[in-house]
């Protein structure tokens, strides 16, 4: 079941990227999808393949072609979309990689993972397009502060998730 959610988001993010190279000008177009399309197949094929270390590969890959196609004057909501996907994808998919090591997986150790995932794209796709659509300026004191927080929150996470550090 992951790994078919994990390829249902890898071509989502393909798509959603195809979709959104559709108005660019006919070479960054073209050039865009054959690498999307590459990326997103290789990346299906990295599954059964075996090459457990693809996924963040193909991960960076989409995130570059992303960047690219804001530079050229893709749809910015379309990016976030895409970028949103291709971490599901991602995260999943090293995630079934890892439960594909063992015999016996629990049905609730795999709806807790997809629960906390689903939580986390909702509020990542969320502030992103929040962050798309809003325009106000802070002074640097303020911005400096609201980094030291959102790093400090992320240490915590952290070490929530991993009480061993």
């Amino acid at each position: 079941m992951i790994a078919w959610l994990a390829r249902a988001a890898i071509l989502g993010a393909g798509g959603a990227l195809a979709v959104a190279l559709l108005p660019a000008q006919a070479e960054v177009r073209w050039s865009g999808l054959i690498v999307d399309f590459s990326i997103m197949l290789l990346w299906l094929a990295s599954y059964f393949l075996r090459w457990d270390h693809f996924p963040t590969a193909a991960l960076l890959g989409t995130v570059a072609v992303a960047v690219v196609g804001l530079y050229f004057g893709l749809s910015a909501t379309l990016i976030a979309v895409v970028l949103v996907l291709a971490l599901v994808g991602w995260d999943l998919d090293l995630f079934g990689r890892r439960l594909r090591g063992f015999a016996q997986v629990k049905g609730e150790a795999i709806i807790r993972h997809l629960r906390a995932t689903s939580i986390v794209a909702a509020l990542a796709l969320g502030l992103a397009l929040l962050g798309l659509h809003l325009r106000f300026t802070l002074g640097f004191g303020l911005a400096l502060l609201l980094a030291m927080a959102s790093f400090a929150s992320l240490v915590a996470i952290l070490r929530l998730g991993h009480p061993a550090a």
